[in-house]
């Protein structure tokens, strides 16, 4: 889309190129037959690419990271709204991503955001929280939309307790009965078993994936995270390829040793005593805070646009619920 994540190709780089056609145009004899496909062709530089780059980079600019905007407020992306869940044509709208702490259902702190996920969003929430209060919270619980390697790495740096579920926590913690869900179960890449020996995972059909390369990536918040990738080489005649992959070519899996470990100690941590005290409470903690504002106060949508009036708008109903709150206590 733009010229410097694809290859350093930019509007500037472009404008220097067409300057330099201009001045050995000038340079040439002034012969219009002989300049002529020259011309033809800087004017297609000129008048056609290099408008449409730069709108590319003002378009990339604005995303920021983000998969999409809204042009009526290019600081919301288009999401799917929970109130159109089950409609027949569900049309994503310009949206922002709201997220609250909470304690004794007051809003202790809250931020907007424009991206559509919430894993990107911890972070900053956590550092703005830190900023307005001069301190991290002792514990955070979240739902399964917060477990990123990113996240349990920023909490283990600054001694927060982790209670972040993950996406696969539901199934690493239910004791399912049914035989089909249990056999599905062993095909789940981190239930395979490693052999630390020989760096290597063995399948349910005693197969063994070896290392192949490792992958280094790097998240809208500038955290680098490393995936090993294995792969198996006797998946042609195996009698549980159809159960195992999907996949046209071998089982292939992706591994970062480090979000299992992460994973192990949230496991352990929300399964404990206070963990399964922690969950309960949420339930009643953050969620009840926006069914009222939602449902009692009747705020469904936002009347400003732009970023920071939007964050000033929120900012004076979280103000308005704490005081219902307060004065209902």
């Amino acid at each position: 889309m733009g010229g410097n994540g694809q290859g350093g190709v930019d509007s500037e780089a472009l404008q220097k190129t067409i300057d330099r056609i201009n001045r050995k145009l000038r340079e040439r004899l002034q012969n219009k037959k002989d300049s002529r496909p020259a011309r033809k062709a800087l004017k297609k530089l000129e008048g056609d690419y290099l408008v449409r780059l730069k709108k590319y980079e003002q378009q990339a600019e604005t995303l920021r990271g983000r998969n999409s905007y809204a042009r009526t407020d290019p600081d919301a992306s288009s999401m799917h709204m929970k109130e159109d869940r089950g409609a027949e044509r569900p049309w994503p709208k310009p949206a922002y991503n709201v997220q609250i702490g909470t304690e004794g259902q007051f809003v202790v702190g809250f931020s907007v955001h424009g991206q559509t996920g919430d894993t990107s969003c911890l972070i900053p929430h956590m550092e703005n929280l830190r900023t307005h209060l001069g301190r991290l919270p002792k514990n955070v619980i979240t739902d399964a939309g917060y477990g990123s390697e990113e996240n349990y790495a920023y909490l283990a740096e600054h001694a927060v307790g982790n209670y972040l579920k993950y996406n696969t926590f539901y199934q690493d913690t239910h004791h399912f009965r049914k035989p089909e869900l249990i056999r599905k179960r062993q095909f789940r890449a981190e239930n395979f078993a490693y052999d630390p020996d020989r760096d290597e995972f063995i399948c349910p059909a005693r197969e063994r994936l070896t290392f192949q390369y490792a992958s280094r990536y790097t998240t809208d918040n500038r955290y680098v995270t490393d995936r090993r990738l294995y792969e198996c080489h006797a998946c042609d005649q195996c009698p549980l390829r159809g159960e195992c992959t999907k996949a046209k070519g071998n089982r292939k899996i992706r591994i970062s040793f480090r979000l299992l470990e992460y994973r192990r100690q949230a496991r352990a941590n929300l399964t404990s005593e206070d963990g399964q005290r922690l969950r309960a409470r949420r339930s009643i903690e953050v969620e009840p805070v926006f069914g009222i504002i939602k449902q009692n106060m009747g705020f469904r949508r936002f009347h400003l646009r732009g970023l920071e009036k939007v964050k000033t708008e929120w900012g004076l109903v979280c103000i308005a619920h704490n005081m219902k709150e307060l004065a209902a206590s």
